[in-house]
């Protein structure tokens, strides 16, 4: 009885300690993502973000009323752009990855309001194809891996049928960095957007809905399949 509770007290320490790691790597990462927030959230705009925006303005580009000036925008895009991933639990294995993928869509219509919804559907259904594309292959070239046994040709066709149910719902949180607009000759209205879509957060939607759509078991297929994807999208 004796040896039984020593056994049972060793277990306790040992999972009490493999959870406080676990714990003190996650405080570690939310610590490190809070200081690129902060450092996103106090940025000022360079010499080269203020000459940007100086020369949209030539070209007629203005901001809506109550948004952020141009340059300011321009600088928040790009501290964005050079965001890494630094949760070390992200599966990209300490490799320095960009953990926005960004897209700049410029679309004219009749007015300001149609012109912005239409530009970010734009860019949502850019990404959304890219991904749907490149799943797909990527699937494909596992199926054929005579090695692989988890990926299925089951699998790849009810992907093929789901596709873009298992994509779309994925997008629906975006940040838009950027957002301005001109008023053409012809009175219509041309908005340019740029939108970020975190992939982290992508990637946790996608594993989601892939293991829900298709059934599918073989996380670490997936989660490799997904990484390799997320890191080739974009403009």
């Amino acid at each position: 009885m004796k040896k039984v509770l020593i056994l049972l007290v060793a277990l306790a320490m040992a999972s009490t300690t493999c959870m406080a790691q676990s714990y003190a790597d996650l405080l570690k990462a939310k610590k490190q993502q809070d200081k690129l927030t902060k450092e996103i959230l106090d940025f000022k705009p360079t010499s080269e973000d203020k000459k940007q925006a100086k020369q949209m303005k030539k070209e007629g580009w203005t901001v809506k009323a109550g948004d952020d000036p141009m340059e300011v925008q321009f600088c928040r895009a790009r501290m964005l752009k050079n965001t890494p991933i630094v949760d070390e639990a992200s599966g990209y294995d300490g490799m320095t990855v960009n953990r926005y993928i960004m897209w700049t869509s410029i679309v004219t219509a009749g007015d300001e309001s149609t012109a912005s919804d239409q530009a970010l559907f734009d860019a949502q259904s850019k990404i959304a194809a890219q991904i749907e594309t490149k799943i797909a292959s990527a699937m494909e070239s596992k199926k054929d891996n005579q090695q692989n046994n988890v990926i299925s040709a089951t699998t790849v066709n009810k992907f093929h049928k789901r596709s873009k149910a298992i994509v779309d719902v994925t997008l629906n949180n975006t940040q838009t960095p950027v957002s301005i607009y001109r008023v053409l000759p012809n009175y219509n209205c041309q908005v340019q957007l740029q939108v970020a879509f975190d992939k982290m957060e992508l990637k946790r939607k996608l594993m989601q809905k892939l293991r829900d759509e298709l059934e599918q078991e073989g996380d670490e297929d997936l989660g490799g399949i997904v990484d390799e994807v997320l890191n080739s999208v974009g403009q």
